[in-house]
């Protein structure tokens, strides 16, 4: 009896030991992992590559080292290994919505357009995505760029209803309102998107820039005047001031 109460008790103390191990082990996992995160997203993709590279063969089986790889690859001008990684992260978890996008972004670099396009439509069909409004503007501006005008508004208009807050979404319905000589649309869904964000510099430069299009000089200096007054130092107030400069 003593003799297998003494092996019960070495048994336990070894699993109990190994959990302990395992535990330290995904602890410095995540950690890595957050380190390279943190790199990626301070625009230093050469050090998140090493920390990658220095978990790879504990990490393989993980969906988030994958998204990272795919970061750190694309900052790196490395498109192809890039979309080897996103691709490897969306087949890990196929409703992976961030995945999809970022796929998207290097396909769309690749010039890989089609692919690219329905990479954006697998995100957008994600209910769970949490951040939709990034692939619908990336998926509208693709649109744009290819001159179909149309599906580039209704794309840029999917992504205000996604995200009502959505500050690029509101200035490029703008920017294709203008295209299509609709001055006064443009104007409004920029009012729309200032009435959402208050605060929004780069909407009050757009307000500005649209009502001096519509030949509104007094209203636009007093825009332009409003900014430089109340940001001073901004790239916006710069670019205020260059205006006030040159109108009469």
């Amino acid at each position: 009896m003593r003799r297998f109460l003494a092996s019960l008790v070495v048994v336990c103390c070894v699993s109990l030991l190994s959990a302990c191990a395992h535990t330290r082990a995904r602890q410095e996992l995540s950690l890595r992992l957050d380190l390279a995160e943190a790199y990626i997203a301070n625009r230093k993709p050469q050090l998140a590559l090493q920390e990658l590279q220095a978990i790879a063969d504990r990490a393989a089986g993980e969906k988030r080292y994958h998204f990272a790889l795919g970061m750190a690859y694309f900052a790196l001008d490395e498109p192809e290994r890039a979309r080897e990684a996103f691709a490897r992260t969306v087949a890990m978890d196929p409703d992976y919505g961030e995945g999809w996008n970022n796929l998207g972004r290097v396909l769309e670099f690749q010039g890989k357009i089609e692919e690219a396009i329905a990479a954006y439509q697998r995100a957008l069909g994600i209910l769970t995505y949490a951040t939709p409004e990034l692939a619908a503007v990336n998926l509208a501006r693709l649109h744009l760029r290819q001159g179909h005008t149309d599906e580039a508004e209704a794309m840029a208009r999917l992504a205000v209803r996604r995200n009502w807050l959505y500050i690029p979404a509101y200035l490029l319905i703008a920017q294709i309102l203008e295209t299509k000589g609709d001055l006064a649309g443009a104007q409004r869904i920029i009012e729309e998107g200032l009435a959402a964000n208050l605060d929004a510099l780069p909407l009050k430069l757009a307000l500005a820039e649209n009502i001096l299009r519509q030949g509104k000089t007094t209203e636009a200096k007093a825009l332009f005047h409003d900014i430089l007054k109340h940001h001073r130092g901004t790239p916006e107030a710069k670019v205020a001031h260059d205006y006030l400069d040159i109108l009469p």
